[in-house]
């Protein structure tokens, strides 16, 4: 009697052992525990030394596999967002960074460096009051026809709109200062050469 209540006791031991799920993290690490749901986002579980006790939640970005306890395995993929074609979309970060990364390339902001030259150029004759101009000219943002933006798609996707024009307003502004040197090294440079030739 004692040995078949033993043997009993063993076989439920080993059931229970083997009946539970194992989550596989992305660490290496592993979790056993029982397996409730999995949303989009989340893994959600209870530990198997406390059935009864609360439901933990894993982000599924930390989570690589589950392995149920009749053998089934899934693997975990991340739901990115995706287009009107069904490729998969990019994310609001990255195209923040693909709007810096473009207007690096297309905009040009040729207006602000030659109007800045034209301002600098003036400003030893003017006694510096036409240096406001540049300064005006740095503190606005392009505006949007000015942008030159490549794709009329993109430009409709505020994220990328909002790093476009971020990093094509920091262009301006360099070129607004490189304008403006430019401007008042010419400006020096001809009356420097004016006052050689009537005093030489």
């Amino acid at each position: 009697m004692k040995k078949t209540v033993l043997f009993l006791f063993l076989l439920l031991l080993v059931l229970s052992t083997q009946a539970q799920d194992i989550i596989y993290k992305t660490s290496g690490d592993k979790v056993t525990a029982r397996v409730k749901e999995i949303t989009p986002s989340a893994i959600l579980y209870q530990t198997t030394d406390s059935l009864q006790g609360p439901t933990l939640s894993l982000a599924k970005a930390e989570v690589f596999m589950v392995q149920y306890a009749n053998g089934n395995t899934e693997l975990i993929k991340l739901d990115f967002p995706t287009d009107d074609s069904g490729k998969p979309g990019q994310s609001p970060e990255s195209l923040y960074q693909q709007g810096r990364r473009d207007a690096r390339l297309y905009y040009k902001g040729r207006g602000a460096f030659w109007g800045s030259a034209a301002a600098g150029a003036t400003s030893l004759f003017t006694g510096g009051i036409t240096l406001t101009i540049p300064v005006a000219m740095a503190v606005t943002p392009p505006r949007l026809g000015t942008l030159g933006v490549p794709d009329a798609n993109l430009a409709q996707n505020p994220d990328y709109l909002k790093g476009y024009r971020k990093q094509a307003h920091l262009r301006k502004v360099g070129k607004t200062a490189a304008g403006t040197g430019t401007g008042i090294l010419a400006s020096a440079v001809l009356v420097t050469a004016v006052v050689l030739a009537i005093f030489l």
